[in-house]
């Protein structure tokens, strides 16, 4: 068996003296956010690799498995090296997991199935307090059904040492309590089982003596709450799927330590692809429920034909261009509103970017970019794609097609959201 890149990555762009002009691009309107200097607390930098370790049989391939990593970049690499340290530590385990899983499916008596599995990560929180990590584990063994878990971990942006839910949370023992009203409130149809004893698990002393730190459910530390994430069959019928819940700092006083309520003036958060987020897309201080959906379909390759968004109940798809085998979604953060950013790379590496506009009553289209995605980078010798964490500034590669020439440029958020050369 052996590991390699899952798809060509384009060579290392030159930055230009001057961006180019863009062709049909709508305008956007000048930024009219006064100069506050610079954020004490901005976000991290960071970017990210997708590789692809492959299962052999003597006569070809017996499955694949995709798997990520992830290091910091340029200022936050510097400033944090034990973050750094650890992520690199981070990274082998999840290569790790991806052998044993890939060895595990090629043990399996042979058909005519490629069996995959992919461990897909997410950034709910990257700043100087913490960054957390959520990951979704897929695995399809050539059976009428497939696997499908989560994991987490969150880590001190000063020391890179995992932090528990007791380092966060201030009332440990109060959290079960509050988890069960969360549930039942965003669940209440479903019929719960081993309820009490998985959301005692790591927060109470247990009878038979286990005073493990880690919980039977997933958690993961976000910008504005904390989110809760139970596995198929844990906690009620597996055939509803994976639950999730979030519990929101502003709606709980005294739930996490004052630290953590600290927060970037912008940023962008990496949502997992199938989700749901309440945030204020009007900016009249009401919660808005917005769930996000991208489905995607494996025959012989992954394929992406629709986001899909419901905000306040109210259900929408937007189509992603033809051939598209990979999504990015991201939500951004501004001063006065959110807004969202897909990036869809088809099969050939090319990317195009879509921007749609949120408010309480639904989303619109606000733009389409081709060929414009985030900037790709090398660093020690390997190609590393960045993620879009901060919306005052990031840079954004041009690439129309695999034969023309790669261009990079500066952006940031204009005030409508969509993305404007310069910082």
């Amino acid at each position: 068996p052996s590991a390699e890149p899952a798809e060509p990555q384009p060579e290392e762009p030159s930055v230009p003296d001057e961006a180019p002009a863009r062709q049909d691009e709508p305008e956007t309107p000048d930024s009219t956010e006064p100069d506050e200097g610079p954020d004490p607390d901005a976000p991290l930098t960071l970017a990210a690799q997708r590789s692809r370790y492959y299962g052999m049989y003597d006569e070809g391939m017996a499955c694949y498995v995709d798997y990520p990593r992830l290091r910091l970049t340029g200022s936050s690499a510097k400033e944090f090296p034990a973050l750094a340290r650890t992520l690199a530590t981070q990274n082998a385990a999840v290569y790790d997991e991806a052998y044993r899983t890939g060895m595990e499916l090629t043990a399996l008596e042979r058909d005519e199935t490629i069996r995959s599995a992919e461990i897909a990560q997410y950034v709910t929180r990257a700043d100087r307090q913490a960054l957390s990590l959520l990951y979704s584990h897929f695995r399809y063994d050539g059976g009428s059904t497939s696997d499908y878990r989560y994991s987490a971990v969150t880590l001190s942006s000063e020391t890179g040492e995992a932090l528990t839910l007791g380092d966060i949370v201030c009332d440990l023992a109060g959290l079960p309590a509050l988890l069960e009203t969360r549930l039942r409130e965003a669940y209440p149809d479903v019929s719960f089982h081993a309820l009490a004893q998985v959301l005692s698990s790591g927060s109470v002393f247990e009878e038979d003596g286990d005073t493990t730190s880690a919980p039977d459910y997933v958690w993961a530390l976000g910008y504005e709450s904390l989110e809760f994430y139970f596995d198929p069959g844990l906690i009620a019928d597996e055939a509803l799927g994976p639950l999730h819940i979030t519990l929101r700092f502003d709606a709980q006083d005294g739930l996490v330590q004052d630290r953590f309520l600290t927060r970037p003036r912008l940023y962008a958060e990496l949502l997992a692809h199938q989700t749901q987020v309440s945030a204020d897309l009007d900016g009249d201080g009401t919660l808005d429920t917005l769930r996000l959906e991208v489905p995607a379909a494996l025959d012989g390759t992954w394929s992406v034909e629709s986001i899909r968004l419901t905000i306040n109940g109210t259900e929408q798809a937007f189509p992603c261009p033809a051939n598209t085998a990979q999504v990015q979604v991201y939500l951004l953060h501004l001063r006065d509103r959110v807004c969202l950013y897909a990036q869809c790379t088809d099969a050939d590496g090319i990317n195009t970017l879509l921007v749609l506009s949120l408010d309480s009553s639904g989303a619109a289209l606000a733009g389409t970019y081709p060929g414009l995605g985030l900037h790709i980078r090398t660093e020690d010798g390997a190609q590393w794609n960045d993620l879009l964490t901060d919306p005052s500034q990031f840079l954004l590669d041009e690439r129309v097609s695999a034969e023309s020439a790669l261009l990079t440029a500066a952006y940031h958020a204009a005030a409508d959201g969509t993305p404007e050369i310069g910082q």
